[in-house]
């Protein structure tokens, strides 16, 4: 299986050049644990899940029984939002002969070439039967340009894309219900505010955590919100370390809200 792996660190010398410029100016990100063991990956048959639910980014939550597919890495320069969409409709056949041409005089709008949709149409046709590719990929690889194919239902129709991302550094999941750190990107936002692996949010902005992790997600988009209305500086999580001690992180506000309050004082 490891043949896959060559895939995602060459992809096809001539479809996916650009990787390697990228792997010479980019690293795989720093973490506490490491990313590629924090990942809670599980063998089922000839598949690979996750033992319990995790955050691929800010929206996607990976549960149980959803079957990992590939890690891939687009061509430099790509547009993501537009470029994946328009790859995972249709065959690969298709995909070569996909007219990219702009539509309805919009020549603003970002196309994607025969080659591009080909290549990414291959990497949708992958699939990694063991733990140790993901786990490789995690550790090689430079992890903000890195996408996550994956299937909700272990056919092949309907495969979700993600772009592995972070919550300001925070690797999330949730090993027993509700939301807890799995690891904390070096220099982050995250780790200057002081969490830590194994911390167990119970509030975001004051506001409780629920059970399930897809709470999650509003309580950071509320609490971020009230903190920029309250011009604050940082918004407030209430945590709990796996000791059972409860103390209050500061997450740092984004640099151009700050920047946006010390304007409005000039």
């Amino acid at each position: 299986m490891l043949r896959h792996f060559a895939f995602v660190l060459a992809a096809g010398a001539a479809a996916l050049g650009p990787v390697r410029a990228q792997l010479q100016d980019d690293g795989p990100v720093k973490m506490t644990p490491e990313l590629a063991l924090a990942m809670p990956l599980l063998q089922k048959g000839r598949d690979i899940t996750v033992k319990y639910p995790v955050f691929i980014n800010r929206t996607a939550i990976v549960r149980p029984g959803m079957i990992l597919r590939v890690i891939y890495q687009p061509p430099s320069g790509s547009d993501d939002s537009v470029n994946l969409t328009m790859a995972h409709l249709g065959n690969m056949a298709q995909s070569y002969s996909r007219d990219n041409t702009p539509t309805g005089g919009d020549q603003s709008k970002p196309q994607m070439s025969p080659e591009y949709a080909h290549a990414i149409e291959a990497a949708r046709r992958e699939i990694w039967e063991v733990p140790v590719n993901f786990q490789m990929a995690l550790a090689e690889l430079p992890t903000d340009t890195l996408h996550l194919i994956y299937s909700r239902d272990g056919t092949n129709q309907n495969l979700d894309d993600e772009r592995i991302d972070f919550y300001e550094g925070l690797f999330l999941g949730s090993p027993s219900g509700g939301v807890s750190v799995l690891a904390v990107e070096t220099g982050s936002k995250a780790d200057e505010a002081g969490f830590k692996a194994g911390d167990r949010i119970m509030a975001v902005g004051g506001r409780p955590m629920g059970p399930d992790p897809e709470s999650f997600p509003p309580l950071w988009s509320t609490g971020r919100e009230a903190a920029k209305e309250a011009n604050a500086a940082s918004f407030d999580f209430t945590v709990q370390s796996p000791s059972g001690a409860t103390r209050t992180v500061h997450l740092p506000m984004p640099a151009s809200f700050k920047s946006q309050l010390m304007d409005d004082f000039k």
